[in-house]
């Protein structure tokens, strides 16, 4: 009972994090008049001014060296970016510091693990995974995986968390 507790209030934060973070890329990839200039570096624009920025672009450097076009924003809690890397797309959040906070991996099921594919399947064989978004936080022990799956007419989004 005190685990799902713990794991209800943890996706619960989570999700908060997540929307305002959604909510930013939305805006973002919304049509404006004015276009945004790409960063073709790792380097956030505030980075040579300020440490915590520093900090942010190293982590990135080290986790993801074939980021393409890394785009950088400021929030009120710290900074994201956001990045394409192997066919994948990643939004990357840090806090006011520089400390990684959390990763959202979106891509599709062939970059699966298969271990988490097999468990899916044996649960939902009707269903067939058709996108895949990866939570990873330091406070997890594994990633949380939504799964967007479908089955005929039938769309459903599967929340996959620990090893059973």
């Amino acid at each position: 009972m005190k685990t799902h507790l713990i794991l209800s209030l943890m996706m619960s934060a989570m999700s908060a994090t997540f929307i305002t973070h959604a909510q930013e890329i939305a805006k973002l990839t919304l049509p404006s008049k004015h276009k945004l200039e790409p960063s073709y570096n790792y380097v956030a624009p505030e980075a040579k001014k300020n440490k915590p920025e520093s900090k942010a672009a190293v982590y990135l450097e080290n986790f993801y060296p074939n980021a393409e076009i890394v785009n950088w924003r400021s929030l009120k809690n710290g900074n994201f970016c956001y990045f394409v890397q192997n066919d994948q797309s990643y939004a990357v959040s840090f806090d006011n510091n520089g400390n990684w906070v959390q990763t959202l991996r979106k891509y599709y099921p062939e970059f699966l693990s298969e271990d988490v594919k097999i468990r899916v399947e044996d649960a939902f064989p009707e269903y067939e995974i058709y996108y895949v978004n990866e939570f990873t936080s330091p406070g997890l022990e594994m990633p949380v995986y939504i799964l967007q799956m479908k089955a005929n007419q039938m769309y459903i989004n599967l929340i996959v968390t620990k090893k059973s």
